[in-house]
């Protein structure tokens, strides 16, 4: 019997068949492939955090400038270990220059033209200072610039070295926080006068409630911190003339 030829129907299904079986493994192929690449980000990471922690070291914060005229690398870092000298600082901040300028994923300069960092001595002061005094130690590299510059501040890294200097029976970082503490009670002496005597007419009762309050918090610091009435004045003296904030 003569063979019945394909119609067009099932040929058509034949086609979207072998297209369905293709799909599948590129998409298997692309899946694994997106795996593999994905591991090696991960493990890429890992070793540069681990890195980091070798050289006692975080990174707060980077923005990167990739435009046609420049590429620009701009980090913010802080120390987990206070630097010994100046040359290890030194040496710390070349390495974190040198790393940025090893990177080769930008679109319009491989390496970057401008590369800033920026080291801090803690966290806090990493987040929120704008670049100023406060840093330990700075690199900088502009467009024209064949090599970096360190810039160290010698002044803040012998001060984190120093042994924390004994006043009025406290260490520096607890009479700061005392003071901070006493601030803070005067405003809160301060808005609870206000809250119950808001008329400008009341002045009198409203100084009178303040001063009331502002002793009450301070008698309870006082216990708290098991400091006498005159250690305190001495941290108050010192608060203002250091600028404790």
């Amino acid at each position: 019997m003569p063979r019945k030829k394909k119609g067009k129907f099932t040929t058509a299904i034949w086609v979207l068949g072998s297209l369905t079986v293709i799909a599948i493994i590129v998409g298997a192929l692309s899946q694994s492939e997106e795996s593999s690449s994905n591991e090696e980000i991960d493990l890429q990471q890992a070793a540069n955090t681990q890195e980091q922690q070798d050289m006692n070291v975080e990174l707060v914060k980077e923005s990167i400038y990739d435009v046609p005229i420049k590429t620009q690398i701009d980090q913010r870092w802080y120390v987990t270990q206070v630097p010994e000298s100046e040359d290890s600082l030194r040496t710390l901040i070349n390495t974190l220059h040198e790393r940025a300028q090893e990177r080769r994923e930008f679109k319009h300069h491989n390496p970057a033209t401008n590369i800033y960092i920026y080291v801090y001595q803690d966290e806090d002061t990493a987040k929120t200072e704008q670049k100023g005094a406060d840093w330990l130690g700075m690199s900088q590299k502009s467009y024209s610039d064949r090599t970096n510059k360190v810039t160290i501040n010698a002044n803040r890294l012998a001060k984190m070295n120093e042994t924390p200097e004994i006043r009025s029976g406290l260490e520096a970082h607890v009479r700061k926080q005392i003071f901070e503490e006493l601030v803070k009670s005067e405003e809160r002496a301060r808005e609870g006068a206000d809250k119950k005597y808001p008329d400008p007419d009341d002045w009198s009762e409203n100084a009178e409630l303040n001063s009331e309050l502002r002793q009450k918090y301070r008698d309870e610091l006082l216990e708290k911190h098991n400091i006498t009435d005159s250690q305190m004045t001495e941290i108050i003296v010192e608060g203002l003339s250091e600028g404790f904030h």
